[in-house]
């Protein structure tokens, strides 16, 4: 599950606060993880991101960390993608969910 699509646009723009994003977030992976039976063992959950905070701990922190998400997708929109390697101190494995070239100016 996606809880947000590219969460971090409606963050940035004002749509919603990061602290209300985040609560949201962790409200909705708790329900979906509290499912039983066999959805139990299989729902992953996420929220996406175009923006990179897997660059340093603090942004990560600050951002998605400590939701009880499942994994983090990233989207990357470029026409010379430069993908950063996953660091070693985070703690859940990276989507590439979307990526292609940036659109036309």
């Amino acid at each position: 599950y996606d809880l947000i699509n590219e969460a971090n646009i409606g963050a940035d723009k004002g749509a919603y606060s990061w602290s209300d994003m985040r609560a949201f977030a962790q409200a909705g992976a708790t329900k979906i993880h509290s499912v039983g039976g066999s959805a139990r063992n299989t729902s992953q959950v996420t929220m996406s991101t175009i923006w990179f905070p897997f660059n340093n701990q603090s942004n990560h922190q600050y951002a998605f960390g400590g939701l009880g998400l499942d994994f983090y997708d990233y989207h990357e929109y470029n026409s010379n993608p430069n993908l950063p390697t996953k660091p070693s101190w985070l703690e859940k494995p990276i989507l590439l969910g979307e990526h292609g070239p940036a659109s036309p100016s």
